[in-house]
């Protein structure tokens, strides 16, 4: 890890009486997820990069934003609408079934468990951290793959320091990586959510999980592999090409996170935070959800954002990765 990023990251300790007592509540008030039966695609894909063909992969990602409604004492939904969203989530992969599904946000096991029901032609990979009472999808993180993959391994960030929102301290967030080879492709795919700053001054913390990051995707570079970094980064393609470097191609297809055009962006928890952030406050509008590609193979990247359906806070990305 770089000098510079040492002493923004804490070695983890133990959690505060404060902290340990927002945990319980926000576990025991977890409503149990028993919606999204199997649904029916309806309709054609949305997006025509999701098509499969020789030499190609194609990836579909998105906050799926399955935060828990009204936990225990909280009188304020973190997450609206979530049955209907996880439907119309659901019938979108099966009109347009991608070879791999990058999800961040989703924290609760019961919905874990209702992505494996209710799509069963995918191999579910989480970190397989959880809470002591199995509640919890601890990082948020869940690949879903329907081409040949291998599990890989799960990298939380170093510890927050305590002036950083609580909120971000609970959750545990790192990288999800699988091994992905189909159609003469083989993907190192790494799967992130990095911390989301509330203002350019916290905004340092973001840049230190992405240096992590970054460490360990330019080893699996190194060593001659195809690797995409994909997820939601709360950072604008202009602030990670930098720190990347020449050797990388970014996603930006326009906003992803947009008030403008989704409605569920201004609700749950966004009610508070969009007026907190003046770069959200001037528009709202924001290109968060990214895919960074690294490849020795001569492949071309293109992305689109899927303006319907609503599943989300954030709008869901469709991207294609082929072989010239």
């Amino acid at each position: 890890m770089p000098p510079v990023v040492r002493p923004l990251l804490r070695r983890p300790r133990l959690a505060s009486c404060g902290a340990a007592l927002l945990y319980l509540v926000l576990a025991l008030g977890f409503t149990p997820f028993g919606g999204a039966h199997r649904v029916e695609a309806a309709g054609s894909c949305p997006a025509e990069l999701l098509r499969s063909g020789e030499g190609t992969l194609t990836v579909l990602q998105g906050n799926l934003w399955m935060l828990p409604y009204r936990p225990l004492l909280i009188p304020r939904s973190f997450a609206t609408d979530r049955r209907s969203r996880m439907e119309r989530f659901v019938a979108l992969v099966g009109a347009c079934r991608p070879d791999v599904i990058a999800l961040q946000e989703v924290f609760e096991s019961s919905v874990v468990r209702s992505l494996d029901r209710a799509l069963p032609d995918y191999r579910v990979h989480t970190s397989g951290a959880r809470d002591a009472l199995g509640s919890v999808n601890r990082s948020g993180l869940v690949t879903l793959t329907r081409v040949p993959a291998r599990a890989g391994s799960h990298h939380p960030f170093g510890a927050l320091p305590a002036e950083a929102r609580l909120i971000e301290r609970l959750g545990r967030k790192g990288f999800l990586v699988t091994e992905v080879a189909a159609r003469g492709i083989h993907l190192t795919l790494v799967n992130t959510h990095l911390f989301s700053a509330q203002s350019a001054a916290e905004e340092v913390w973001s840049f230190a999980q992405l240096a992590e990051l970054e460490a360990f995707v330019r080893g699996a570079r190194d060593e001659g592999r195809t690797v995409a970094v994909v997820g939601d980064f709360n950072l604008e393609p202009a602030q990670i090409a930098p720190r990347l470097g020449a050797r990388w191609r970014i996603s930006d297809t326009g906003p992803t996170y947009d008030p403008v055009l989704n409605p569920y962006t201004g609700q749950g928890a966004n009610q508070a935070e969009a007026h907190a952030d003046p770069r959200v406050a001037a528009s709202g509008r924001r290109t968060i959800d990214l895919l960074a590609l690294s490849s020795p193979l001569n492949v071309e990247l293109r992305s689109g954002v899927l303006e319907r359906p609503f599943v989300s806070d954030h709008q869901f990305v469709a991207h294609r990765i082929a072989r010239r």
